[in-house]
């Protein structure tokens, strides 16, 4: 698989438009169907195109990314008062992962919140995806670990500077 030109796809991060909400719901539900380490866990995201107009009409905002006119990763935010930004739904289609789409969808997320006053950043994730290390990465913190019928819900955080 040939490798995406970084510059070419950080001019492609885009706000979501009404009529990519199918293809983002197909896209989030494929992604999460895959596991992202092999041998990882698998899960239904159940994102309808109904169930994303309404997180939008609530305040979430979609951001999108495009490889030659395909969106091939999203990312959701919202704010939720006091300065924090919570990040959810990050999703890159399985055959475009493992070429930096999620972290640049994740840096213009947390740019976009800074823009829209954050001051700290929240997500939550599955242990067992193995997802921790990876947000580790941006500078996320875990601060709670709760159980949740058969898996772990990690909650992490990053100052926004």
């Amino acid at each position: 698989m040939a490798e995406v030109n970084e510059q070419s796809i950080v001019s492609e991060i885009l706000p979501a438009e009404p009529a990519d909400l199918a293809i983002i719901s197909e896209l989030v539900d494929r992604s999460y169907q895959t596991p992202y380490k092999p041998g990882g866990l698998a899960n239904r995201a159940l994102d309808t195109e109904e169930k994303l107009e309404q997180e939008i009409a609530e305040g979430t905002k979609i951001l999108i990314i495009k490889k030659d006119g395909v969106i091939v990763g999203s990312n959701r935010y919202r704010m939720e008062g006091d300065g924090v930004c919570h990040l959810t739904r990050l999703a890159v289609a399985p055959e475009f992962r493992n070429q930096g789409i999620g972290s640049m969808l994740v840096k213009k997320t947390l740019a976009e919140a800074k823009n829209e006053g954050a001051l700290l950043a929240r997500l939550e994730c599955m242990e067992e995806k193995e997802l921790v290390p990876y947000y580790e990465t941006f500078g996320f913190q875990v601060v709670e670990k709760n159980p949740h019928g058969k898996h772990t819900i990690v909650t992490m955080e990053k100052k926004i500077d």
